[in-house]
């Protein structure tokens, strides 16, 4: 379903009405992104008119992702990607001729989503660790309707050993940068600040040894996207347990350095609701100790 301008107008009014619905319904939310924003720095020079505004942007650009997701269920992926601008594809172009797979490491910006039909429209199968998605009434039939273009929704803390065997299998596994359903997390720098980023791309690297392939968006129109495919971060060869925490370590700084250029250029447009302060996130351990079987992989 092609929308013209009328449509295209109508889809955001649509996104915009579903994000401010949810920044006034869910205050704490706001709170939230409200603090991020502080804390990166993002909002310097701006005042709190415009720490405001960038807030409601965020909350809108997450509107906008919901509408162009649930209106483009029934599209296939050729059809998702035809608005696109392209930039980097010679990166995906060299390593396809390995039969294994490798990892996209995205994240919430622009439509997410939308970047795994990339490579589902060249036939490989994207394997995805997910929770639940939207809302538990409608996460089935999200996952259900993703399965139409080649992503296979698998459990976001499932074993990290699946993951390994699929991409030995050819499989693409897609892990956002920036996910908040890690139990383990990496202490790294971004914007100059400490934050705690998922370490899951990175630790299955090092597990696998296939490359990071870094992908991100910039919404430029209704379903059009300006989609950046960074050069692959390749696994360096480790010796033993300590040497692959701080290889793992590394690699999760230079995703945060990519991550933090997209931030400072496009500030309203990164949905993460949660807080992202290193104190305020429980639960979240340094050591990944999957990595303590890597000898045995």
């Amino acid at each position: 379903m092609a929308l013209g301008g009328t449509g295209a107008h109508l889809a955001h009014r649509l996104g915009a009405a579903l994000g401010d619905s949810r920044r006034i319904l869910s205050p704490r939310e706001a709170s939230h992104v409200r603090a991020n924003l502080r804390y990166l720095g993002l909002d310097r020079g701006r005042g709190a008119d415009g720490l405001e505004e960038l807030v409601r942007e965020t909350f809108r650009s997450f509107g906008l992702f919901a509408a162009e997701f649930f209106l483009s269920l029934r599209k296939q992926p050729h059809e998702m990607t035809r608005g696109w601008e392209l930039k980097g594809c010679e990166h995906l172009h060299a390593l396809r001729s390995s039969r294994q797979g490798w990892i996209l490491a995205g994240a919430h910006i622009g439509n997410w989503e939308q970047l795994r039909a990339l490579e589902a429209i060249r036939g490989r199968r994207i394997v995805a660790p997910t929770g639940t998605q939207f809302h538990p009434l409608v996460s089935r039939l999200v996952k259900r309707a993703k399965r139409r273009y080649g992503i296979e929704s698998v459990p976001a803390r499932g074993d990290m050993r699946g993951l390994v065997r699929a991409l030995r299998q050819g499989a693409l596994v897609a892990l956002p940068i920036d996910g908040g359903a890690f139990r383990r997390g990496h202490e790294v720098r971004l914007c100059g600040r400490r934050i705690r980023l998922a370490g899951g791309a990175s630790r299955l690297s090092l597990l696998s040894g296939r490359p990071i392939v870094p992908i991100f968006s910039r919404r430029i129109g209704y379903s059009r996207q300006a989609v950046e495919v960074c050069p692959p971060l390749l696994p360096p060869h480790v010796n033993g347990p300590r040497e692959a925490r701080s290889a793992a370590r590394a690699l999760t700084q230079r995703l945060a350095d990519l991550l933090q250029i997209r931030l400072r250029a496009c500030p309203g447009g990164w949905c993460i609701f949660r807080p992202i302060v290193p104190e305020t996130v429980s639960g979240v351990g340094t050591e990944p100790t999957d990595l303590v079987d890597l000898v045995a992989l």
